[in-house]
Order: C-alpha cells, then structure tokens, then sequence
C-alpha cells in the first residue's frame, strides 16, 4: 500500500507540470490593436473597442451611440474624444478655444478653482493634461509636433486610466505634420488678398496645377463607421472655392453614410498643404453633415447643414473663419409642417442660439 502512494505521489508531480492538448489548441490568441490614422499622426488602440470620426468607444457604449435609450444625454459622447486641428495658435492658446473660454488666457483659466493642469511627458511626447470640473468633468491631454494638435479627452473619470496612457503612449506624428509647421499663415495672409473668386464642384478644377496634389490628400483619409474604418475618396468632396488670387481652397468633406460627421479643409495652392478646420464645441454627427458655403463676411463664412426628420426640417448654423480655420455652431433652427384647413404649410423658422 505504500508502495502504491509513492507511485501516485510521483505520477501526480510529473502531471502537474504538463499542459494538456486541448489547452493548448483552445487558447484564443489575444488580438493585434488596430491602428487609427489621422491626418498627420498615427496611435493604436486595442481590438475590443471601435472608433469613428468623433473617437474611441467600447462595444456597449457604440451600441447605445446607435441605438440611444430615450433622455440618454451621454450616449453621443465617445469614451475617448480624439480632438485634432492644424494650428498657428500655441498650445495653450488653442487648449482656452478647445474649451471654449472666450477671450480668458491660458494663466486666467488655470487659477479657477475648478481647472487643474499639469504638464507631462507620455511616450515621445510632451502633453498637458488639463481638467475642467465646472458643471461636468472633462479631462484632456493636449499636444502639438509642428502646427498639429492631438488631443485627447475624455469625459469619464474611469476611463481616464492605464488604458488610455498606453494608447497615448502610441501617438505618432508623421512628416506632414513637418511641412504644415512650415507654414506661417499670419505671413501668407497678410502678403496675399483672399476673395474668393469661384465655388463649385471639385471635378469643375480638374484643369488646375493644384487639383492632382489636393485628390492625393484627401484620397486615403480614414472614414470610421460603425466599427469599420473606410477610406475617403475625392468624391466626399462636396464643394470647393477658389480664392481669386488661385493661392486657397476651401472645401466642403461630408461622408457617404447618414449622420457621418462632415469636415471642413483649406488647402494652400502654393505650399500644397492641407489643413482640416477645428470644430469647436461638443456636436452631434447629425449637425455636422454640412451643405454648402455662404456669403463671406470678412473673415466669415457662414455655413449650414440640414436634417429632415418627423415632417420637420433641422438646421445647424456655422461661421468657418478661415483665418483661423475653425468652425463655431452659432444656432439650431427648426421649420416644421402644419396642416390649416387641409393644406400642409411650413410653419416658421424657430430657432435657439448655441
């Protein structure tokens, strides 16, 4: 009998250090990250989550993003915002427009009881990470390679984690962000006189030296969606204007799926460089689906975008400076159908500034 323990302890020592067939066969490889391309700049981000043109979100948060339970006031917040602009601003400049703090400094801001901020290196990277806890946290780290912001931000204290250090870790800046920092667009707008002489479609420029170099630049620009990312072709370009002086482009890029967030692009003729505008403020993809370009007023563009829903017509308002290349949503505007005395009939426009 104790011949027989002994036998069974030492089968049972050599067992443990084995690993069965099947456990092998059944484990599940973890899967590589994805990578997010920007323009001029490159992070990765893990496998699990989903990204489209506002930001990053888990799989239960882009479902409810789709799909959004009635009052949920969150469910069209990403859990990580990816925030990026071209930019003659500095970075602290630009982090008091980000936030929309009017006219106050970057030092004004910072001494509010309810702005903390820090400067940090994450990666190759210098940041800063600043948050604002006024009527709602947002935390945000900020940085600029040349004249191209990368922000990240988020607008929930539990995703402000290792998770997302490790996906900023990543960020990248590739050489076209080089050339931008070469602009200098106070010089360029001071020495040339912008009017703009034409707007149309951007086949009507197919004759012009810029227009190969301009379809290379936004060919290619990732188009997230539904957790498919998708490549942008020269046909998302809705319309174009050309400054008198041939020196400036300004464009309208609205995806080809419904309530795809559009963009707004100026393109330097000379310097062949592409510079995307900066959305200020939080909006929904609906709103951003933009139309066409107005009359100019000084350094004003005014522009709208349109949405039909329930016998109602929506309207977003914008002014795109293109000096500064932002664009600020000023009011939302609706017009719906009335039936009097048997006739549909569209009522007045109703509107609410921003």
């Amino acid at each position: 009998m104790k011949k027989l323990m002994i036998i069974m302890a030492f089968l049972a020592t050599v067992l443990a250090g084995c690993t069965s067939p099947a456990s092998i066969t059944d484990a599940t490889p973890e899967a590589p990250d994805k990578v997010y391309s920007g323009v001029g700049f490159t992070f990765s981000y893990p496998s699990n989550l989903i990204a489209d043109g506002l930001g990053l979100w888990s799989q239960e948060d882009y479902t409810r993003r789709i799909y959004p339970p009635m009052g949920c006031e969150t469910c069209q917040i990403p859990n990580i915002e990816i925030r990026t602009s071209a930019t003659d601003k500095t970075l602290e400049d630009f982090i008091v427009s980000d936030f929309v703090f009017g006219d106050s400094t970057f030092e004004q801001i910072t001494n509010l009881e309810f702005v903390k901020y820090e400067r940090i290196t994450i990666g190759s990277n210098d940041f800063i990470k600043i948050r604002v806890h006024e009527n709602f946290a947002v935390t945000g780290y900020y940085t600029k390679v040349g004249n191209r912001v990368v922000a990240f931000r988020t607008h929930f204290d539990n995703w402000d984690n290792q998770q997302l250090l490790k996906i900023i870790e990543t960020l990248s800046f590739q050489e076209e962000s080089i050339s931008e920092s070469e602009i200098d667009t106070d010089k360029i707008f001071k020495n040339r006189e912008v009017s703009f002489g034409s707007c149309g479609k951007v086949e009507e420029y197919k004759r012009t030296s810029w227009y190969k170099d301009f379809t290379d630049k936004i060919n290619g620009i990732d188009i997230p969606a539904d957790g498919v990312t998708t490549k942008s072709t020269i046909d998302n370009i809705k319309e174009v204007c050309l400054s008198s002086g041939k020196s400036l482009v300004i464009a309208i890029f609205n995806p080809d799926y419904e309530c795809g967030r559009g963009k707004l692009f100026r393109y330097f003729t000379k310097e062949k460089v592409l510079q995307e505008a900066t959305i200020l403020g939080e909006l929904d993809d609906c709103k951003a689906n933009f139309g066409e370009f107005s009359k100019r007023e000084d350094n004003i563009i005014p522009v709208m975008s349109h949405q039909e829903e329930n016998a109602c017509i929506f309207t977003t308002y914008f002014d795109y400076n293109f000096i500064e290349n932002t664009v600020d949503p000023t009011k939302n505007c609706n017009r719906c159908l009335r039936i009097i005395n048997g006739q549909e009939i569209l009522g007045m426009e109703r509107c609410v500034e921003i």
